[in-house]
């Protein structure tokens, strides 16, 4: 093959023919966006200084009527009302005739006019060359093509500025574009200060778009222009609309505490608040009702004065080409004056429709708007409308202003039937009249160095056409919950015919709703959507058409991705100086006196959570469109800017490392640990998933809750619910006992006894450490107590939740037992003194309750525990008696009522000595001691002294206590000398004294004094014989028995005496003696006595063994009667 340099040097040259038709035509049909011309003309003036934009609309009879005169201008100050020369068909403005339709006004012309700087000589060069662009590199335009744009509508663009002008022309209508330049006619005037480009409109045709969706177009652009203040939109001389901006003075940004150690220049240790430095911004109000620092504010931005070093911006990007050095927020004021003739044509786009979102309480708050109260108080100002604009005709890229549906909803037409019917005169004035409006925002500026490497460096400047800046800037817009609130409010509201069509600064507000109409500027709204609710501009590279972000050219995506770590990492500085500002409220608020113990004031509590949950909304990270890298990176460097994460919780605004996912189980127990507030985690879920994900915020832990208990004293309620949440969860046989020592510790609750008869109640601290035992409801402890403080409160016991039989697996708790109680009752001195309707030896009701309640399960306690309760119960005064109480052993049961002032057991409120508690009762009270008979000794004391009682009456009581005698006792009966035998009529009368002169031996041996009961003797029972009259006839000495009552051989008194050795009939030797006695009518009564009872009483009598007593009667030899011997 030939050599190619030989070739090249025979070869000759040809110029290469370039279509420009076709090739403007090409690139403009990659400009897919709305108001395009219009955007890359704002640009222009923008980046010509310009403050002031006229955007001119003529139609065809206007321009006729004009062609000599300037009037396509309004002058300063002039009233829209009043300045409306002509309207379409060149007649004089009849301000008392209606306005026509304004989509049915056919367009001659456009024309766009800025005052900024005069064309130079280079500008009026690079405006006729394609694709060369600005080489100013603090210029947004690139590409030199954004003029070009204006060939979409025109085919023979004029442009005018300072003294010279320059027209555009296809020569021969061909395919060769010309330009063509001159100096304009000398005149005295002033050469004016408007760059003007006259647009003849390739065809006729109506406005682009409705009005009112331009104006949004333009309220949103000029928001972030470097110089651009006012534009006005004007039709045939009469101003449809002004937008203009005021920016207030740049407030510098400290460095929030929780960025601190993302920075190169660390800080020194010391104390100091979260939020430091960056709540400064809390201060006064700035001219546009912006906060400014005050100067104490200023002082913290500069240092604390406890020796912490000032920490400045020096934050680096992944790849370390940007170091940000300083952060701004800039009070921004638009206001907007538009002639209502414009909200009448309403809007071709919808309103954004709000989303229906799960319900919280957060929806609920009402923040009284941004004039008053709380609402007033908002640290960042921000918009109070959303801006909305046509929709786009490419598909892939939706408008920013337009709602998800893309969907027009024209403003109805009242149809009357009759023109009569309608007021033109009140209808032109309305049409007429000014509707004002305004928006105060705050935009965050991040100002970064450039530093890159030299390879970098050559490829952005054959990207772009120009070298990289020194610095770079990004802003973003954040919108705060009152304003927020505030432009919803005035959306609902409506404000002069804006209600149905929405404000002029619709699409400024925050999407929270997550309609992705949040865009990134690069000069102007872009295609491509930031994924959180807040717009952001910066000097991204675009693609050609400057529709999104290049994140496709090697060098230029790094470029561009870095520049997303800025808009993400201030995203985050914003989020930080608004949860810094919520801090300083909530810090301040405690600092007062009457916050100190109760808290803060609840509304302004509820007023920074929503605050709070705006942010966290706001700075949600949705898929952007249409590339969704741009919310994935800015999401990463939001996050990744710093592991300390602000957030409000219970206790105030914590990092999230301190704040814990709120678990509705343990809501009525945990109140000292900060934990999410229920608005804040329902109402923000993406972001704290997020922040779970990360380990930035975590779960309840069980360190936690043993961290909560250490805190604080636990009301009675919260130690139920944290006893249940215990109890609730899974069993795990190590952990248990581990958990158990640190839990049982670590709890300490409260519980409020109201006193009977006092006023106050009483307060008692109950540490877990101090519980053994628990109350069974259904056991034999009365439920009403009293208990010690050792014993878990019975509400415990009752809640349903709570099985008890958790207290003993979980805790070693046993239950209170009937023994327990008796110990706790009867302690001297007591542990914890009882009331005295508490006290068993002070109160005879509560004495009774005890003695029932042990009565009641006597039989199933066992023995080592009745004698333990014997043995406490015996020393105590305790037992009710008609006497009041006394010792067991002092006390009587009823049956032993032998004397009225013996103390009988006698319960006040029942009697529990009948029924079915009869024998547990007796049971138990014999057990303790209580006597059921009089002892012995008593009653013949009292029997011998007295006299009160009669033979009878004795024999009566002891026949009925007979079993409950021992036989020491029956043996001291048979062997006391205290019964007396009946009186002979000999005695009856007063015949000779029987009566002991000594004394009478007592039934203790003891001698009583003969004066204390009348002289009579008294006998053993033995020696007496039953009171029957075949006893008395023999002459025996018979128990002194009476009439009253009479005596029954077979009653139970009868049986017991006999049982004693009560005689019923004499011996046999005793009676023989009686038959062989001096006195006839005995032996005879004895003798019959004797045969009558002889094969009863007496089978053993053998005659010869009667010894020698004559009783048998005889006579002698002599006739002579005598008793003989049974031998004779």
């Amino acid at each position: 093959m030939a050599d190619k340099h030989a070739l090249w040097e025979q070869g000759r040259d040809e110029s290469v023919e370039v279509n420009q038709r076709a090739l403007i035509d090409k690139v403009l049909a990659r400009y897919s966006g709305e108001f395009t011309v219009f955007r890359e003309l704002l640009q222009n003036a923008d980046d010509a200084a310009a403050t002031a934009v006229q955007i001119i609309f003529e139609t065809k009879d206007y321009l006729e009527r004009h062609k000599s005169t300037n009037s396509n201008e309004i002058k300063e100050g002039a009233s829209v009302s009043n300045g409306i020369s002509t309207i379409s068909g060149g007649e004089v403005a009849d301000t008392d005739r209606p306005l026509p339709n304004l989509k049915d006004i056919i367009l001659a012309q456009w024309t766009f006019k800025n005052n900024g700087t005069i064309f130079r000589e280079e500008d009026w060069n690079r405006l006729k060359k394609i694709a060369e662009g600005n080489p100013d590199e603090q210029k947004i335009g690139a590409f030199g093509v954004g003029f070009y744009s204006l060939f979409s509508i025109t085919e023979e663009p004029f442009v005018t500025s300072g003294d010279k002008w320059m027209g555009f022309y296809w020569r021969d209508g061909k395919d060769q574009l010309y330009a063509r330049r001159g100096n304009l006619p000398a005149t005295s005037e002033p050469v004016s200060p408007w760059t003007t480009f006259t647009l003849p409109l390739r065809q006729t045709g109506p406005l682009p778009g409705a009005p009112l969706d331009l104006l949004r177009f333009l309220a949103s652009s000029i928001t972030f222009m470097n110089t651009l203040s006012t534009v006005e939109l004007i039709l045939d001389g009469t101003r449809l609309g002004k937008i203009s901006k005021e920016v207030g003075s740049p407030q510098p940004i400290s460095v929030p505490k929780s960025l601190a150690a993302g920075q190169q220049s660390q800080p020194s240790q010391g104390q100091g608040s979260l939020f430091g430095g960056a709540g400064a911004m809390i201060g006064g109000w700035g001219d546009w009702g912006m906060r400014t620092p005050s100067n104490s504010a200023l002082a913290t931005q500069r240092g604390n004065g406890n020796g912490d070093k000032e920490v400045k911006w020096s934050w680096l990007t992944p790849k370390k080409y940007f170091t940000l050095v300083h952060v701004t927020s800039t009070p921004v004021h638009i206001r907007a004056e538009v002639i209502k003739w414009v909200y009448l044509a309403g809007s071709e786009k919808a309103k954004p429709m709000k989303k229906i979102l799960p319900p919280s309480s957060s929806s609920g708050v009402n923040s009284g708007g941004s004039g008053g109260g709380i609402g007033g108080n908002s640290f960042l100002a921000s918009l109070i409308s959303s801006f909305a604009s046509p929709r786009s005709n490419t598909p892939s890229r939706p408008s920013p202003f337009a709602s998800s549906s893309g969907r027009g909803t024209p403003v109805p037409v009242k149809h009357e039937s009759s023109v009569d019917k309608v007021d033109l005169k009140k209808l032109a004035a309305d049409q007429r009249k000014i509707v004002e409006g305004s928006v105060l925002l705050s935009v965050f500026t991040a100002e970064a160095k450039v530093k890159l490497d030299e390879k970098m460096e050559v490829e952005l400047e054959r990207a772009t056409k120009k070298r990289a800046p020194p610095t770079v800037k990004v802003g973003l817009i954040y919108t705060g919950k009152d304003e927020y609130d505030a432009s919803e409010k005035e959306e609902i509201d409506g404000n002069e015919g804006s209600k149905d069509v929405g404000s002029v600064f619709l699409g400024l507000r925050a999407d929270l709703e997550g309609n992705n109409s949040s865009r990134v500027y690069i000069g102007h709204a872009t295609g491509q959507t930031t994924g959180i609710s807040g717009h952001m501009s910066a000097r991204f590279i675009p693609t050609v058409e400057r529709e999104s972000i290049d994140l496709v050219d090697r060098n230029v995506s790094v470029w561009n991705v870095e520049l997303l770590h800025i808009g993400g990492y201030l995203s985050r500085i914003a989020y930080e100086t608004e949860l810094a500002a919520i801090a300083r409220l909530y810090s301040a608020a405690l600092q007062t006196s009457s916050s100190a113990l109760s808290g803060p004031d609840e509304n302004l509590v509820t007023w920074l959570q929503s605050r709070c949950l705006h942010a966290l909304k706001f700075f949600t990270f949705r898929p952007s469109t249409p590339s969704p890298e741009v919310s994935r990176i800015m999401q990463s460097a939001f996050f990744s800017g710093s592991e300390i994460f602000s957030i409000f919780s219970t206790s105030g605004v914590k990092p999230a490392s301190e704040v814990r996912i709120r678990n509705p189980e343990m809501d009525k127990f945990v109140k000292s640990l900060p934990v999410l507030p229920k608005e804040i985690q329902d109402g923000a879920i993406d972001v704290i998933g997020l922040l779970q994900g990360r380990n930035m915020i975590r779960q309840i832990t069980f360190d936690d809750i043993i961290w909560e208990m250490r805190q604080r004293c636990f009301e009675e309620d919260e130690m139920i619910e944290c006893l249940k949440w215990r109890v609730g969860l899974p069993r795990q046989a190590a952990f248990d006992i581990h958990f158990k020592e640190q839990f049982v510790g670590a709890g300490v609750f409260r519980i409020i006894e109201k006193q009977e008869g006092k006023e106050k109640q009483e307060e008692k601290l109950v540490p877990l450490a101090s519980i053994r035992t628990f109350i069974n409801p259904s056991g034999l402890v009365p439920p009403d107590g009293p208990f010690p403080t050792s014993t878990l409160p019975l509400r415990f016991s009752t809640t349903k939740e709570l099985p008890t039989a958790s207290f003993t697996e979980l805790f070693g708790w046993g239950v209170f037992s009937i023994n327990d109680w008796v110990i706790f009752l009867s302690s001297k001195p007591p542990a914890e003194s009882p009331t005295p309707d508490h006290d068993i030896t002070l109160s005879p009701i509560f004495a009774e309750r005890v003695l029932a309640a042990i009565a009641k399960g006597w039989a199933n306690i066992s023995k080592a525990n009745q004698e333990d309760i014997v043995r406490r119960l015996s020393p105590l005064t305790c037992i009710p008696t008609q006497l009041g109480l006394k010792l067991s052993t002092d006390s009587y049961f009823p049956a032993a009522h032998v004397f009225q002032d013996l103390p009988m057991v006698t319960f006040p409120s029942t009697n529990a000595l009948s029924g079915r508690t009869k024998l547990p009762t007796e049971t138990l009270l014999e057990a303790l001691g209580v006597r059921k008979h009089v002892d012995l000794q008593v009653v013949f004391n009292r029997m011998i002294k007295t006299g009160d009682w009669t033979i009878p009456q004795l024999v009566k009581y002891l026949a009925g206590v007979r079993d409950t005698l021992t036989k020491e006792e029956v043996e001291r009966l048979r062997q006391t000398t205290a019964f007396t035998k009946e009186e002979s009529s000999l005695e009856q009368k007063g015949g000779p004294d029987t009566t002991d002169s000594k004394s009478v031996v007592s039934a203790a041996g003891t001698s009583t004094s003969a004066a204390a009961v009348p002289r009579r003797l008294r006998y053993k029972i033995g020696v007496l014989y039953e009171p029957t009259d075949a006893m008395r006839q023999l002459g025996l000495p018979l128990l002194d028995w009476g009439n009253n009552p009479k005596w029954r051989i077979n009653s139970d008194e009868a049986k017991f005496l006999f049982f004693l050795g009560l005689q019923r009939y004499p011996p046999l030797q005793e009676l023989l003696k009686l038959a062989a006695g001096s006195d006839p009518k005995i032996r005879e009564i004895a003798l019959r006595y004797f045969l009558d009872k002889q094969s009863t009483y007496y089978q053993d009598y053998q005659p010869g063994k009667s010894g020698d007593i004559a009783f048998i009667p005889a006579i002698d030899a002599n006739g002579k009667e005598f008793l003989a011997r049974h031998s004779q």
